[in-house]
C-alpha cells in the first residue's frame, strides 16, 4: 500500500507540544520544527526500529473495512473542504483564514495561507482533471473576453452532453499569451495551450460560440470550425436598429431620469412616490425597457416636480412612447428567454422567426442575415433538434457531419438530387427509420451568456483592493465550482 512520511510518523509517534514527539514504541522523544518536514523523526525509525515498515502495513492491513474506506471524511479534510468552499463561494481574500475576528467567531479548525493555497492549489487539479477525463472526442466551446483596468481576460468553457444532458465546465480564465496582441492568433494560441492542458486539440473542435465580432469571425476561419454567433449579441443590435426612429423620444426621456436624480428633484419625487428614476445604459437595449417602464410609472406625478416642468414631454409623445412601451414588453421577455440556462439553437431560432414575421423590418433576425457566418450549421441544428432531420439539406448535413453517431452509415451526397430523386424523397424518409442519426445537439450553445454571467461574478473578485491578485490564484478562486470541489486529504 502506498503511504507517506506524516502517516508513519502519525502512527508511530505522539506530539506532546508543537515541536516535541514523543515515539509510541521506545519513549524516545524526538523535536520538530513546526514548518520542517519529518526527517528527524523518520531517522529515528530508521535507526531504532528497522522493521517498521513491515509493522505499519501489517496494522493497515487490519483496517479493511473501516468508516475512511466505506466514504466517510476524517474531520481534517472536512475541516480543510469548510476553508476552501467558504474562500470560493464566498469570494473571501485568502488571508482571510488568518484574520483573527474570523478565527474567533468560527468553529473551524484554524489553517494558514499557505495550507489553504495548497488545498485550493489541489482542487483546482482536481477540477482539470475531472473535465480531461469527461471531455469527449467532439465537443464545442463557448468564449468571451473582458477588460478589467489595463488587463484582458479571456475566458474558455467547453460544452458538451453526457447522457443526454449538456455539460459547460469552465477551462481557463486568464490574460492572453501574448498582452500586446489581441488578434485571432493570439485567441487561437492561447485556445490551443488551454486544450494541451486537457489532453485535446483544435481538431477536437465542432464549433465556437461567441459574440458576432470580426475577431471571432476570423478566429473560426483559421481554426475551420463554424462560429454560432451568440444570439442575444444579435437581438441586442437589431433592438438598437428598432430604437433609432424613437431617439429623440427616448434622449427626452434620459435627461428626465437625469434631472430626477439631482438632490432637489429627487427630495421633491419622495413626497409622491418611493420609485427611483432609471437611466438607460447604450450597451444593453433592456436598460431602455426598464427606463420607459419606470417613466410611465412616474408620469402622473411628473407635473408636481418643478425641477422638471421644463422638460415634460408633449401628450402626442407620450401616447407614442406608450406604444412603444407595449411592444418592448415582448422583446423584453425574449431577452429573459434568450438567457434561459436550458435555451437550445431551436428555441432561439424559433423566437427568431416569430419575431421577424412580424416585424420583417428588422435585421440580424432573418435566418439568411448577413450576420449569420454559418447559416448551414445554425439550420441544421434547429432541425435536428426540432426533429426535422427530412428536411436537411446537402449543404447543412455536410456542416452536421462531426455529429454523426455512425459517419459510415450515412453518405453526404456531392452532387445535387434529381427532380425525380427530390420528389421521391419525402416518401423514402416516411418509409425510413425514425431514430436519429446524429447525437444529443442540445449542447451547441446558441448564446454566449454563460460567459456574462461568469464576468459578472468576476467583477466581485477583483475588487479595487484585490486588482494585483496574480492570475493562477485567480483562477484558483473561480475555476472550482460546487459540483467539482473533491478533495483528497
Amino acid at each position: 500500500m502506498e503511504h507517506t512520511t506524516k502517516q508513519l510518523c502519525s502512527f508511530y509517534f505522539v506530539a506532546l507540544d508543537d515541536t516535541t514527539f514523543k515515539c509510541k514504541v521506545c519513549g524516545t522523544k524526538r523535536t520538530k520544527a513546526k514548518s520542517a518536514g519529518y526527517s528527524n523523526l523518520t531517522s529515528h525509525l530508521d535507526k531504532k526500529h528497522p522493521d517498521y515498515l513491515a509493522q505499519f502495513e501489517a496494522s493497515r492491513a487490519l483496517l479493511v473495512g473501516t468508516l475512511h474506506q466505506h466514504g466517510f471524511v476524517d474531520a481534517k479534510a472536512t475541516n480543510l473542504h469548510a476553508w476552501v468552499q467558504w474562500i470560493v463561494e464566498r469570494n473571501q481574500p485568502f488571508s482571510e483564514v488568518e484574520n483573527p475576528l474570523t478565527r474567533n467567531m468560527s468553529r473551524l479548525t484554524p489553517i494558514c495561507v499557505k495550507t489553504l493555497k495548497a488545498a485550493m492549489d489541489k482542487v483546482t487539479r482536481n477540477v482539470e482533471a475531472k473535465i480531461a477525463a469527461e471531455l469527449p472526442d467532439v465537443f464545442g466551446l463557448c468564449i468571451d473576453g473582458w477588460t478589467d483596468g489595463s488587463k484582458h481576460f479571456c475566458a474558455i468553457f467547453a460544452t458538451y452532453a453526457v447522457d443526454n444532458v449538456r455539460h459547460t465546465p469552465l477551462l481557463a480564465m486568464s490574460p492572453l499569451l501574448k498582452p500586446d496582441s489581441m488578434d485571432a492568433d493570439a485567441h487561437i494560441a492561447f485556445i490551443e495551450e488551454t486544450l494541451g492542458l486537457y489532453g485535446k486539440e483544435l481538431s477536437n473542435l465542432a464549433f465556437v460560440t461567441g459574440d458576432n465580432c470580426s475577431t471571432n469571425v476570423s478566429m473560426a476561419a483559421k481554426m475551420g470550425v463554424p462560429l454560432v454567433g451568440c444570439y442575444s449579441h444579435k437581438f441586442n443590435l437589431a433592438m438598437k436598429a428598432f430604437l433609432l426612429p424613437y431617439e429623440s423620444d427616448l434622449l427626452s426621456i434620459h435627461a428626465i431620469m437625469k434631472r430626477l436624480g439631482r438632490l432637489r428633484p429627487a427630495g421633491e419625487l419622495t413626497r409622491f412616490t418611493d420609485l427611483l428614476p432609471i437611466c438607460r445604459n447604450v450597451t444593453r437595449w433592456s436598460s431602455t425597457f426598464q427606463m420607459v417602464q419606470r417613466y410611465l410609472a412616474l408620469l402622473p406625478f411628473l407635473p408636481e416636480v418643478s425641477g422638471v416642468r421644463d422638460l415634460l414631454l408633449l401628450s402626442g409623445q407620450n401616447t407614442r412612447v406608450k406604444k412603444l412601451f407595449f411592444v418592448l414588453e415582448q422583446f423584453e421577455s425574449v431577452t429573459k428567454q434568450l438567457q434561459a440556462e436550458d435555451l437550445d439553437m431551436a428555441d432561439a431560432r424559433t423566437m427568431f422567426h416569430g419575431l421577424h414575421c412580424r416585424h420583417p423590418t428588422l435585421p440580424y433576425l432573418a435566418f439568411n442575415a448577413e450576420i449569420h457566418h454559418y447559416p448551414n450549421f445554425d439550420n441544421g441544428v434547429a432541425k435536428v433538434l426540432s426533429l426535422r432531420e427530412d428536411e436537411l439539406t446537402t449543404a447543412e448535413k455536410a456542416a452536421l457531419v462531426m455529429f454523426l453517431l455512425d459517419p459510415d452509415s450515412v453518405a453526404v451526397p456531392s452532387t445535387p438530387l434529381s427532380y425525380a430523386d427530390e420528389r421521391l424523397a419525402p416518401k423514402r424518409r416516411r418509409m425510413g427509420p425514425t431514430a436519429s442519426k446524429y447525437c444529443c445537439l442540445k449542447f451547441v450553445l446558441p448564446t454566449s451568456n454563460l460567459v456574462e454571467r461568469l464576468f459578472s461574478v468576476a467583477q466581485y473578485i477583483l475588487t479595487d483592493n484585490r486588482k494585483h491578485l496574480y492570475p493562477v490564484n485567480f483562477e484558483m478562486i473561480i475555476v472550482p465550482s460546487r459540483e467539482y470541489i473533491v478533495l483528497e486529504c
